[in-house]
């Protein structure tokens, strides 16, 4: 039998378990290692877009608000210097340049739409901006994404100044208006250097006031709008401090702003009677007496000319009720102090205090004045010739006047300040006392009072005079558009409470919704800011007060002479007081048990908080 012999067996591929598990992890790995580097790429990435994405969100939101209080009349124009290039200057200077044209920055302001609106109108107090670019990948180029985009979008808004003032196209009362009710009860006023500021207006008298008494310490107050206050350019023509300034809109038909008593005019000298009555031949065009008379005689040396103040109207045309840089200087009328203490002469003279000229008063038939306009009467403070018969009282800083015909349309702001007897600035040495009372008032085209197609306010801060006797009496002092509703106003009111003879005096702040005291549920916070605003205070109101009133002078002692007192009303979020801006003046009701009053007193009202503010964004 035959035998097989024994060889190797043959060789076959086997692949156990533990071979198979191994191949297998390998491409898991691979798998797992690809998704990890995606994941981290993603989180890179992602971590990358998100940084450009807040950069991106504080680009948009400073260019919002920085560029918003161009709107609306400045959207695009003028080139230089408008709300478009102001947002992308601020994108700029926070990272998002449009000339980046490699990363595509793109920087967008837009005017906010009105919902519903057709034809479309826009927000005037709104605007829109919108910031992006793109950013390159790193790791998710493996998936195809080289690049991602960022965009943020901030809207801002901006709460339009507070007017001062009262309704209607005029500011203050003339002489024959004083004591005839409704707001007849004060005219506006500046004093001199040399005036102590516990008369009343802290701040166009010596900073030092009476050199650091203790009745009245020194005061670094200057006005808001002022090169001091870095809010105004300078200008050598102008006290550096700033003036008393008047925000007024003239209609596209045209109008006339107009001082009246534009001359420093003190009269009442040795006896003589002091002058109650317009400056017309008219017999009925006085005011009852008393009191009510300019006091401007109130501490002058008549033989001494230094003690006169000349008064200066600069008339600025207005681009930006935000920006003074871009005023455009117009005209600038000086008008010299006389003696008017022959005022009651038949005819009357006046003395020109700068030169010594003896002026004489011309009437037309009617029995107004065909010269010296700027005594107890209204002047065009653009306009008002040169007259040979004013023996030099009136001049116009060279290239500044005087202008021809009315103003056209638009927006101006009117500068009073009060100057040295000759016209020059104001200094350490000067002398001059003056308090000088004013008026102004804008006229439409027809040279009628213009009421609902302009306005006319006063700006920042408002110096203004109350020859009243004992009683109550309320005067329009601030205008509230609704959009302030839920915000706080701040009221702060200077050297309140001067009586002539003992007795008390209340100040009251009136809601025009009520008629009544001004409350706030949450809360009235009152304080004594002592001689300057920008002290903290002391709280002078009890805890809980509800209410915006507080006692200024306590039988005959003046709580606060020379002193600011700051009341912080909240404005309820409910307040409503309807479409027409009649109905938006808030009031200042002066309450005395004896008089006169006789109280030069200032009034600055803003806003609590920043007046341009984001909404979105």
């Amino acid at each position: 039998m035959a035998h097989q012999g024994r060889g190797q067996p043959s060789v076959a591929t086997y692949r156990g378990p533990l071979q198979s598990k191994a191949g297998q992890a390998i491409v898991l790995l691979a798998v797992m290692v690809t998704i990890l580097f995606g994941a981290v790429g993603i989180a890179v990435d992602a971590g990358l877009a998100y940084l450009y994405g807040l950069a991106a969100e504080r680009a948009a939101a400073a260019s919002a608000v920085s560029a918003v209080v161009f709107m609306p009349g400045e959207f695009n124009s003028p080139p230089a210097n408008n709300a478009v290039a102001r947002a992308l200057t601020v994108a700029k200077k926070n990272g998002f340049d449009t000339s980046d044209i490699g990363n595509a920055v793109v920087v967008d302001p837009e005017r906010v739409p009105i919902p519903g609106s057709s034809p479309v109108a826009y927000y005037d107090n709104e605007l829109q901006v919108t910031v992006s670019r793109s950013i390159p990948t790193t790791f998710m180029q493996l998936f195809g994404f080289r690049s991602l985009t960022v965009s943020r979008t901030a809207i801002a808004t901006y709460q339009a100044p507070i007017s001062l003032g009262q309704p209607g196209g005029q500011m203050g009362s003339t002489t024959s208006q004083l004591g005839t009710g409704g707001s007849n009860y004060f005219f506006m006023r500046t004093e001199g250097w040399n005036v102590d500021r516990a008369q009343g207006d802290p701040f166009t008298p010596n900073p030092a006031s009476e050199y650091g008494s203790a009745l009245s310490p020194a005061s670094t107050d200057v006005h808001l709008t002022s090169t001091a206050g870095g809010t105004e350019p300078a200008d050598p023509t102008l006290p550096s401090r700033g003036g008393y300034n008047y925000l007024v809109t003239i209609p596209a038909s045209g109008g006339r702003i107009q001082v009246y008593n534009a001359a420093f005019a003190p009269d009442g000298n040795g006896g003589k009677p002091h002058n109650n009555c317009e400056n017309t031949k008219a017999l009925t065009t006085c005011s009852s007496g008393g009191a009510f008379y300019l006091h401007e005689e109130d501490g002058i040396t008549f033989s001494d000319k230094t003690t006169f103040s000349a008064m200066r109207y600069t008339l600025f045309k207005v681009t930006n009720t935000f920006i003074r840089a871009d005023d455009v200087k117009l005209s600038q009328m000086t008008v010299y102090p006389i003696d008017a203490t022959n005022w009651n002469t038949n005819p009357p003279t006046y003395k020109n205090m700068n030169n010594g000229l003896t002026i004489t008063q011309t009437y037309d038939l009617a029995g107004n004045p065909t010269n010296m306009s700027v005594y107890h009467s209204w002047t065009d403070v653009a306009s008002y010739p040169i007259l040979p018969t004013d023996q030099g009282v009136v001049s116009y800083s060279l290239g500044y006047g005087p202008l021809l015909g009315a103003l056209t349309g638009g927006t101006y702001r009117l500068r009073i300040d009060s100057l040295d007897y000759n016209g020059s600035l104001s200094g350490a040495s000067s002398t001059n006392v003056a308090h000088k009372a004013y008026d102004v008032r804008v006229l439409d085209s027809t040279n009628a009072l213009c009421a609902s197609a302009c306005s006319l306010a006063a700006w920042n801060d408002a110096c203004l005079y109350t020859p009243i006797s004992a009683g109550s009496f309320k005067m329009p002092v601030f205008q509230l558009p609704p959009t302030y509703a839920g915000k706080t106003v701040t009221i702060d009111i200077y050297d309140i409470g001067d009586l002539s003879i003992a007795g008390n005096v209340w100040l009251d702040i009136i809601d025009p919704s009520t008629g009544l005291v001004a409350t706030s549920p949450t809360g009235v916070t009152i304080y004594d800011l002592g001689v300057q605003r920008t002290n903290a205070g002391t709280l002078i109101s009890a805890s809980g007060n509800t209410q915006a009133t507080f006692q200024a002078t306590s039988g005959g002692t003046i709580l606060y002479n020379g002193h600011w007192v700051r009341i912080e009303l909240p404005i309820p979020s409910t307040w409503n007081p309807g479409p027409n801006p009649a109905n938006w003046w808030w009031s200042m009701q002066y309450r005395a048990t004896a008089g006169p009053a006789t109280d030069t007193l200032t009034v600055a009202v803003g806003l609590k908080g920043n007046p341009a503010h984001l909404i979105q964004g």
